[in-house]
């Protein structure tokens, strides 16, 4: 889809503020210069900014009077502010709503990790510890007649055949902890790379609306020499804010869940052992 270059480059809950919260993006004096030098805009929209900075220098900004903070009102400002909040909230907006049932998903996988863990540790508690020599020499009802020797040997099957079974149930909930460990990882992998992406396109839009307002501004200042050397735009992030609120704490679990996979799930680390 073609972009228009007549609307402002809006992306990331961005807000004309005069006192934002440590997350925003304020646009320096070195981006500012920066910027300004860039070619990334076309010379039809580089143009029309020109222009318009020129008037608002000239006519507007002084027109519109100061804040009680000493800032001059600029339309062209705000509206770039609110159009970049537009899109950075349907960019967060539309990755929750992909990645709905994978966090979904990755939740129950959790409690199915928790679950199969607590039902392996208790097996390990009940597993018996080698028979003393009391206990393999103490004889059953019917074994009276039977040789000492059988007897231990009879005792000491019994144990072993116990452990095996027990190891058996245990091992078998080794696998399935593994198997959902390497789900959750691919479903993990999925989240972060979608992630990525939304902040990779935010970022680019976020780099566009500082060229907009760099040249806006520019022009601007050559028309009225009193205006300040950077203008009040304050970048935020709320639709990012507002996802990670509702995701951050289970993508910490996920994270600490792979993260200790081998050393909680395997002793010693090693997921050939019971």
């Amino acid at each position: 889809m073609q972009k228009n270059i007549n609307s402002p480059a809006g992306a990331e809950d961005y807000e004309l503020r005069l006192n934002g919260p440590e997350s925003v993006d304020r646009i320096t004096r070195t981006e500012l210069r920066k910027t300004g030098t860039e070619n990334h805009l076309r010379f039809r929209e580089k143009f029309k900014l020109i222009i318009q900075g020129w008037i608002d220098g000239r006519d507007n900004l002084p027109a519109l009077g100061m804040t009680n903070d000493g800032y001059l009102h600029s339309p062209f400002l705000t509206q770039e502010a609110k159009a970049y909040s537009e899109y950075e909230t349907q960019v967060w907006t539309k990755i929750d709503a992909d990645l709905y049932k994978s966090y979904a998903r990755a939740g129950i996988i959790l409690d199915t990790i928790v679950n199969f863990s607590t039902k392996r540790d208790l097996l390990r508690m009940q597993l018996p510890d080698p028979p003393t020599e009391d206990e393999l020499c103490q004889r059953h009802p019917g074994e009276e007649n039977i040789d000492i020797i059988a007897v231990k040997n009879r005792r000491m099957r019994a144990y072993r055949n116990e452990v095996a079974r027990i190891n058996s149930e245990i091992n078998a909930l080794i696998g399935y902890i593994s198997d959902s460990a390497d789900e959750l990882s691919q479903i993990y992998n999925n989240i972060i790379e979608s992630e990525k992406s939304a902040r990779i396109l935010c970022e680019s839009r976020r780099d566009r609306v500082k060229e907009r307002v760099s040249v806006y501004w520019r022009a601007a200042m050559k028309k009225n020499k009193s205006l300040p050397p950077i203008p009040d735009i304050v970048l935020t992030s709320d639709g990012e804010v507002m996802y990670d609120a509702q995701h951050t704490e289970l993508r910490s679990a996920i994270a600490n869940t792979l993260k200790n996979k081998y050393k909680d799930y395997y002793p010693g680390g090693n997921r050939n052992e019971a």
